[in-house]
């Protein structure tokens, strides 16, 4: 006997409603502000104490790994993340739909329409005005 299930896509497609891809990192000594329906770009230090660091384009190893998208309310000093995937915000997000945004060179942390000329790194596509699409490392 063969048995077929109808699934619903959101049972199968990662990062929805019911499967997410997010996980929480704490750095004590991060202090990284995240502004309202925004993302941060962010990395891991290589080194000891490995806090995590707004990220920058200007350099191959303070480029980013990850969006913070959130602040964790359940452990102090930590922070929500996701690196791939599609994220939805809780309200309206303040991006553009449609526009990618790629990794500032100048502002750390920062987000920018414009590639920079130097090593271009694409972060993020707005695809409704809840939602990005993450593209780090795409």
């Amino acid at each position: 006997i063969q048995l077929a299930y109808q699934l619903p896509i959101d049972r199968i497609v990662p990062n929805n409603a019911v499967q997410k891809v997010s996980y929480s990192l704490q750095s004590v000594s991060a202090g990284i502000n995240l502004p309202s329906q925004t993302v941060v770009p962010a990395y891991i230090e290589t080194f000891e104490p490995y806090t995590i660091q707004r990220a920058n384009g200007a350099d191959d190893t303070t480029r980013a790994q990850f969006l913070i998208v959130g602040l964790n309310p359940n452990v102090e000093d930590s922070y929500i993340i996701q690196n791939s995937g599609y994220y939805s915000f809780p309200t309206v997000h303040n991006y553009e739909v449609g526009q990618k945004y790629y990794l500032s060179n100048t502002v750390n942390g920062g987000v920018t329409t414009t590639p920079p000329v130097d090593n271009p790194q694409l972060l993020f596509l707005p695809v409704d005005t809840k939602t990005i699409q993450i593209l780090i490392g795409q």
